[in-house]
């Protein structure tokens, strides 16, 4: 018998054999690999329009929110479920359709308002605009079932305003003169220009004049370390009360390195039936040029009963909407009075002037100019 020898030609094919399952092996990972990529973008493009679709949802809680409450649904909304929705009331039918489309799963989870919520916020407040605030203070120690609008309003014994720049300047002045800052250089916290108006169900005296005596307007600089308080009084030598002596002062805030806050203390102004107000109009805007605006807040306090709800002010709304397995929640206010534009100067915009010039004594009527000049000037 012959023994067998391995050639040089065996050893190659066998190599061969080796190279070839690594390539499988190679390939076979590469596979995986693109297969779970490809499900990871399915998964994601599928979470995403879940998403969207728990988004939308949340909104249609809001829509449903503030059309019960436009309705005559003047309650607080304060849990998830359908208790103490009364169904005797037209407005309640916008709060019990939790379903938004059954086909897909997709329904309102749970959906929150408040009418009187005891803070004010307002995340942009500019200088080419201004906001119109309408508040009516309400004590928090009511029955639940009587809403602030159905009541006469609560004393209000002072006004908390706080603000901070959206665009990052944090810093405080260390004070403001009459002639205040370049505002080209102006790298603070922004000042406020504020315009506050008493409103109240027993006077009946809105006119002009009362309404020049008892409006107050005043300009808020961030100082640092500032008094941050403002008391309003009635002076007797006018009557009903002149706010307007107090007026177009610059007032100094309390300012940290974030946010500047002052309080106006009102609660020694009366209405025509010698009651302290509460109810209050307020017309804020921003002093120097900016992109983001102001974000400010606004509360209420009274000397009894300490922090005010707010009625007529915002509708506090919060929605969670949900479609499958996802979740999307979302917190809006909403203004209950109508936001009007509010002119900040009394001219705007493009003024064309018309001059008619006159000839003196002892000159000639030719030497008038044929046409009339007109000249625009823009605000």
């Amino acid at each position: 018998m012959k023994r067998y020898k391995y050639s040089d030609n065996d050893q190659k094919g066998f190599a061969a054999i080796v190279v070839a399952l690594v390539m499988v092996i190679v390939l076979s990972l590469i596979t995986v690999g693109f297969a779970q990529l490809m499900q990871t973008n399915l998964n994601e493009a599928l979470n995403k329009q879940l998403s969207s679709q728990a988004y939308y949802a949340a909104e249609s809680g809001v829509n449903d929110a503030y059309e019960a409450y436009i309705h005559g649904y003047l309650n607080t909304k304060s849990n998830c479920g359908q208790s103490g929705i009364s169904t005797s009331n037209p407005a309640s039918k916008y709060l019990l359709q939790p379903n938004v489309n059954t086909t897909t799963n997709t329904s309102i989870t749970c959906l929150l308002m408040n009418p009187e919520p005891q803070q004010l916020v307002y995340s942009d407040i500019t200088n080419n605009q201004a906001t119109v605030i309408e508040m009516q203070g309400c004590s928090t120690t009511g029955s639940p079932s009587a809403p602030c609008e159905v009541g006469l309003p609560t004393p209000i014994s002072s006004i908390n305003i706080s603000w901070n720049n959206n665009q990052g300047y944090s810093n405080p002045v260390t004070n403001c003169s009459e002639k205040l800052y370049p505002a080209t250089s102006w790298t603070y916290q922004n000042m406020l220009r504020i315009e506050l108006i008493p409103l109240s169900v027993n006077d009946t005296r809105l006119t002009r004049h009362f309404l020049t005596n008892n409006s107050f307007s005043a300009f808020l600089c961030p100082v640092s370390n500032g008094s941050g308080s403002i008391t309003l009084s009635q002076s007797s030598a006018t009557s009903p009360g002149n706010m307007g002596l107090f007026s177009g002062k610059i007032y100094n805030g309390s300012c940290t390195s974030t946010s500047c806050s002052i309080s106006l203390q009102v609660g020694g102004l009366l209405d025509q039936s010698s009651q302290p107000y509460g109810a209050y109009l307020l017309v804020v805007r921003s002093v120097y040029p900016n992109t983001s605006g102001v974000y400010t807040s606004i509360t209420l306090n009274n000397n009894l009963s300490g922090q005010l709800n707010i009625a007529d002010g915002q509708l506090l709304v919060d929605s969670t909407g949900k479609a499958q397995n996802a979740q999307k929640r979302i917190q809006v206010r909403i203004p209950e009075t109508n936001q009007y534009y509010y002119p900040v100067a009394a001219i705007e915009g493009e003024v064309c002037k018309q001059l008619n010039l006159l000839p003196s004594p002892g000159q000639s009527t030719d030497e008038t100019p044929s046409s009339s000049l007109c000249h625009q000037f823009n605000n």
